[in-house]
């Protein structure tokens, strides 16, 4: 959402020359998860100079459980106290932190406290990170990759008496840079042992990936499909891959204002009618070559056509835990 208000200001002020130097450069970090017992984890971590102040951070930790209220993170760090690697493989929040190793084992960690909520994630694979996918937009450049395409999740989540410890698979991805994608976006993604496949649409920018079976498929054709409210994923013709999603019931909504600090959340909220953001858990029939597998997956959903699923809502950002 800080796409929309750069727009306005590069307008006004114009950009620097590096595109980390640029008033619309923006970076933001996402783990995912599908827990074990059927909850979700959407958490981001966001750097960039999109916002008041340049060169600040934001992280927020949503838990989403099955069954019960959520748990949710979320906080924003003074550009003094943000920090980003060269790599981009180590980000400072102040006492936050998200921090990747990898050589066979592909690892993301992710700490978050505060008084109110403690977030510990780890997210690790053996397979290969899916290379970013990167196009010319809105007057500079915007990437999608995948660190981590499928992989195993570990670690807890809780606040008082809710949440605890969790397990289950998810994925990490990084998307970035001084171009303006716009405001839509959508992910479909299946994981799970032995499996990895997904397609990230975010503007003109396009991410696919596809491993099963110990086999990488061509992806060349891959699309998210979305008919009569229900989405998947459609290799075909470049494979023989149909991906069917189903949601669970897990998973919620948020606005897409909610990362913002609240003169932003004004200028949007009034100007602008951004689409919510919708995170859920699903179920995915995978048929590939005439066999049928299902895994477990998760969508992300920031697009005025509408997905047939109810879901919960987050609280409004004046009334989520903040340190």
């Amino acid at each position: 959402m800080r796409l929309c208000v750069a727009g306005l200001w590069v307008c006004l002020f114009g950009c620097a020359g590096s595109p980390h130097e640029a008033l619309t450069y923006t970076e933001v970090w996402e783990l995912l998860a599908v827990t074990g017992d059927g909850g979700v984890v959407d958490a981001k971590v966001e750097v960039g100079n999109r916002g008041v102040l340049r060169g600040q951070g934001h992280v927020s930790v949503d838990h989403w459980p099955l069954q019960g209220d959520p748990v949710q993170y979320s906080r924003w760090s003074a550009p003094i106290a943000t920090r980003r690697s060269a790599d981009g493989r180590q980000v400072t929040l102040d006492t936050d932190v998200l921090g990747s190793t990898g050589e066979l084992v592909e690892i993301w960690r992710l700490r978050a406290r505060s008084d109110d909520a403690n977030a510990v994630l780890q997210v690790s694979s053996r397979l290969p990170a899916v290379p970013a996918a990167t196009e010319q937009v809105g007057g500079g450049q915007w990437s999608v990759g995948a660190p981590v395409g499928s992989g195993s999740v570990q670690g807890w989540i809780e606040a008082g008496e809710r949440g605890g410890r969790l397990f289950g698979h998810g994925l990490v991805l990084r998307r970035g840079g001084d171009g303006l994608a716009g405001s839509e976006r959508r992910t479909v993604a299946v994981v799970g042992d032995g499996v990895s496949i997904g397609v990230d649409e975010h503007g003109p920018v396009r991410l696919a990936w596809a491993r099963i079976n110990g086999q990488t498929l061509d992806v060349s054709d891959a699309q998210i499909t979305h008919y009569a409210g229900e989405v998947g994923i459609d290799l075909r013709p470049g494979a023989d891959l149909v991906v069917a999603v189903t949601p669970t019931g897990a998973g919620g909504r948020t606005a897409s204002s909610a990362d913002l600090t609240s003169p932003e959340r004004i200028f949007v909220d009034t100007l602008l009618s951004p689409p919510d953001r919708l995170v859920l858990g699903a179920k995915a029939r995978v048929t590939y070559a005439g066999d049928t597998f299902e895994y477990a997956a998760l969508v992300v959903w920031e697009d005025d056509r509408s997905i047939d699923v109810r879901t919960r809502r987050a609280p409004s950002p004046a009334q989520r835990g903040r340190r």
